[in-house]
C-alpha cells in the first residue's frame, strides 16, 4: 500500500534565486529526502512567478499551504522585506499554532538576516529554530557567499565533501525524521482497543536508522496486522507514550551502536519503568540486555534470521492473547 505523499511548501525571495540557486538546491534536497525516507512520494510546491507589490496571497496558494505538511523557507534580507513571502511564513505559522504544534518550519539561512519584530510577535517560537547556514561571509570585501553557488570559494572541492552537500543531507535527514514521526502519530490514533483487547502495536529501535531494515521489520509487522512506531528523535513525552502503548520491543542496532550502547544509556530511566512480555532483537551475547530493558522473554535473530525470529516473538505474543 502506498503511503500518503509528503508535501512541502517551499518559501523564498525571487531575488534569492539568482542562477536558479534554490531550483538546484531544492531538486538536490528532493533527490536525497527520497532516499533517507523511500516508499514516499515527495511533492516540492512553490511559486515560480514573481509577484508584485502588495498583491494578496491567492486562494490556490493558500490552498496549498494549508496541505503542506512542512515549509522550508529560504531566509534573506530579501526574503523577510518581502510582504508577500511574510504572509506565506505567517500563514503557516497561524496554521501551526491552530494544530497547537511548534514543529514543521525548517529555515535555510542565506545571510545573517533576522526576523522582523512583527514576525517574533506572531510566531514566537521562529526565533528558536537554529536552521541550516547556507553562507558564509567575507568581511574584508563584505560579501555573503552561498555554498554551492559559482562565487562559493570552495565550489573546486569534490561535490559529496563540500559543506553544501553535508547541508543538504542533513536537512534531508531531519525532515526524513520529522515526517517519520508525523506518520507515526497519525498511525497511532487509527485503532482503537476493544475492551480485553491487547495492543497489536510494536515499539522499534534501529540505530542508527536505516530504512531498509525497517522495510524488512515493518513488511513482517504489516503481514501479521501489527502496527509499529519507529522511535527517531522524539521528545520524552511522547517517548513514554509511545513506550507504554506498544506490547513488544523490537531492537536492532548496527555495530557501532552495539559497541557503546549510548541510545540505552541515554533513555535507560525511561525504557526501563516498563516490562515487556518478549522482546526481539540482535545483539551479541556480551551484551547485558538486562541492566538495560526489563523483560520476560528474549528472542535474538541476525539478519538472515529476522524472519523467523520476528514471526516467533508474534507468535509468542498472540498466545497471551
Amino acid at each position: 500500500m502506498c503511503e500518503k505523499e509528503i508535501k512541502i511548501f517551499i518559501s523564498y525571495a525571487h531575488p534569492n534565486n539568482n542562477e536558479n540557486w534554490i531550483s538546484i538546491t531544492i531538486s538536490k534536497i528532493k533527490k536525497y529526502l527520497e532516499v533517507t525516507f523511500p516508499g514516499r512520494r515527495v511533492n516540492f510546491f512553490y511559486d515560480k512567478e514573481d509577484i508584485q507589490g502588495n498583491e494578496n496571497i491567492s486562494k490556490k496558494l493558500v490552498s496549498n499551504i494549508n496541505d503542506s505538511d512542512a515549509m522550508l523557507v529560504f531566509s534573506s534580507k530579501a526574503y523577510y522585506a518581502s510582504f508577500w513571502c511574510m504572509g506565506e511564513l505567517k500563514h503557516f505559522c497561524e496554521k501551526l499554532q491552530k494544530q497547537e504544534i511548534k514543529e514543521g518550519i525548517f529555515l535555510s539561512k542565506l545571510d545573517n538576516s533576522k526576523p522582523p519584530d512583527d514576525l517574533k510577535r506572531e510566531c514566537d517560537f521562529i526565533v528558536k529554530i537554529n536552521g541550516y547556514t547556507f553562507f558564509e561571509y567575507d568581511a574584508e570585501i563584505e560579501v555573503y557567499y552561498l555554498y554551492g553557488s559559482p562565487a562559493d570559494p570552495i565550489c573546486d572541492k569534490k561535490e559529496q565533501s563540500s559543506k553544501y552537500i553535508r547541508l543538504i543531507y542533513k536537512l534531508a535527514s531531519d525532515l526524513s525524521d520529522y515526517f517519520e514521526i508525523v506518520s507515526q502519530k497519525t498511525k497511532s490514533t487509527k485503532h482503537e482497543l476493544k475492551p480485553g483487547e491487547k495492543n497489536k502495536k510494536i515499539f522499534l529501535i534501529i540505530e542508527p536508522y536505516d530504512p531498509f531494515i525497517k522495510e524488512r521489520i515493518t513488511s513482517v509487522l504489516n503481514g501479521r496486522h501489527y502496527g509499529y512506531f519507529v522511535y527517531r528523535n522524539l521528545d520524552i513525552k511522547n517517548f513514554m507514550l509511545e513506550l507504554m502503548n506498544c506490547s513488544g520491543l523490537i531492537i536492532f542496532l548496527h555495530e557501532n551502536a552495539e559497541k557503546d550502547m549510548s541510545f540505552f544509556k541515554k533513555h535507560k530511566k525511561y525504557i526501563k519503568q516498563r516490562e515487556f512480555e518478549y522482546i526481539a532483537h540482535n545483539l551479541s551475547e556480551n551484551i547485558d540486555l538486562n541492566s538495560y530493558v526489563n523483560y520476560k522473554q528474549a528472542i535474538n535473530f541476525n539478519s538472515d534470521s529476522m524472519n523467523s525470529g520476528l514471526s516467533e516473538m508474534l507468535n509468542s505474543l498472540e498466545k497471551e492473547d
